[in-house]
């Protein structure tokens, strides 16, 4: 069967019928699923397109996209075979040829994870759990010196403030027109924070968690999750979020609000060549 190996364009009408496809298998495509919807514009992405599909039927499709609005490089990816897995990598390089001068990673199923270590070297892997949320989030006491709310645009120096003392890793000012965030204060500074990276009907990540390490130990954490978990029930179908599987303290938290581990992800960082 022939097929073609194009960049997509914002608007083009594929990226509907590449969505659809991506949305049978969410969790699994979560990632380019965010790149596809909230982040289209700042993303470049790569779809390998059999004759059939361009009749209608996506179903033999694969796609990778590259987020571009972040300090390192990152390649969202669906794929069903190697062939199919290095061939829009590589256009995206084509397009893109600094995916090329260092190292690239992200998280992936570990289907997907097997198709890139025959693609390219890969040079690192770390295991995450990606935990989805069941029955509802149980409340907690907090301090009445602190102040929980949901945040605004109004914040966003504080929230720089806070991430620059404790990083986040794929933090982008951005993130606050994708979902809800909620932040603890305590003397009128920001201390504790909770929100998403992305939120769409169908699925939504919570993250960009943190918290002051003055303030660690008082329930903040949590609470800023319930209030942003409790938010998205009303807009999004499934709601997870990511935790590095050695750390337990995070994992246990989770666990204890209601997330469960739905399937490890494996953060892999390989070199294209």
């Amino acid at each position: 069967m022939a097929s073609t190996i194009k960049l997509l364009t914002s608007d083009d009408p594929l990226l509907g019928q590449l969505l659809a496809l991506a949305l049978r298998k969410p969790l699994d495509n979560c990632f380019l699923i965010a790149d596809l919807t909230q982040l289209r514009n700042e993303c470049a992405t790569a779809a390998l397109i059999r004759d059939s599909d361009s009749a209608g039927s996506c179903g033999s499709m694969a796609a990778a996209s590259f987020y571009r609005d972040l300090p390192f490089r990152t390649i969202a990816l669906m794929a069903e075979e190697v062939d199919g897995a290095r061939a829009v990598i590589g256009k995206l390089v084509e397009a893109h040829p600094e995916l090329a001068e260092g190292h690239v990673y992200d998280f992936y199923p570990k289907r997907v994870a097997g198709l890139l270590r025959n693609c390219f070297p890969v040079t690192g892997v770390m295991i995450e759990y990606q935990m989805v949320l069941g029955g509802a989030i149980p409340d907690v006491t907090i301090d009445p010196r602190y102040d929980i709310r949901r945040l605004t645009p109004a914040d966003l120096p504080a929230v720089s403030r806070l991430f620059a003392l404790v990083p986040a890793m794929a933090w982008t000012p951005r993130a606050f027109e994708f979902g809800p965030f909620f932040g603890a204060f305590h003397d009128g500074e920001l201390v504790s924070i909770g929100g998403v990276h992305f939120a769409i009907p169908e699925i939504a990540e919570i993250g960009n968690i943190a918290t002051h390490p003055e303030h660690r130990g008082q329930n903040l954490a949590h609470a800023c999750t319930r209030l942003v978990a409790e938010t998205l029930r009303n807009y999004s179908r499934i709601i997870f979020l990511c935790a590095r599987a050695d750390n337990l303290k995070a994992i246990k938290l989770y666990a204890r609000m209601g997330f469960a581990v739905y399937q490890e992800l494996e953060i892999v960082e390989y070199r294209i060549k």
